[in-house]
């Protein structure tokens, strides 16, 4: 599993969300967003996102999972990636996601 958590300063919850979308969407042919959640309570906004890509060396799909949480100028942003559970070879696929959202995410380190 890969996994990558930041916090994130003076952004949006939508910013985050639209460049998100298309560093994954764009970076794989098979990508698609799978389902999304946005909710906010009290002040404090929370954003789910899931996404999956077909994984030729697994032969399987590969899940993402982003999570972003605002509250006030902090911006938490969790990216949980999976591959499927019959090819642990297929590792490699989930890791793969981690460049281009660290790189995504970078200008508001």
């Amino acid at each position: 599993m890969a996994k990558i958590e930041t916090t994130l300063y003076n952004t949006s919850v939508g910013h985050v969300d639209t460049l998100v979308r298309n560093a994954i969407l764009s970076g794989s042919v098979s990508a698609t967003l799978e389902d999304e959640s946005h909710f906010s309570v009290g002040g404090v906004e929370c954003e789910t996102l899931v996404f999956e890509r077909y994984s030729i060396i697994g032969s399987n799909r590969v899940s993402l999972t982003v999570t972003l949480v605002k509250r006030g100028s902090l911006l938490e942003n969790q990216h949980l990636g999976r591959a499927g559970l019959s090819r642990p070879a297929d590792r490699g696929a989930s890791q793969a996601l981690k460049p281009s959202l660290g790189h995504t995410c970078q200008a508001y380190l």
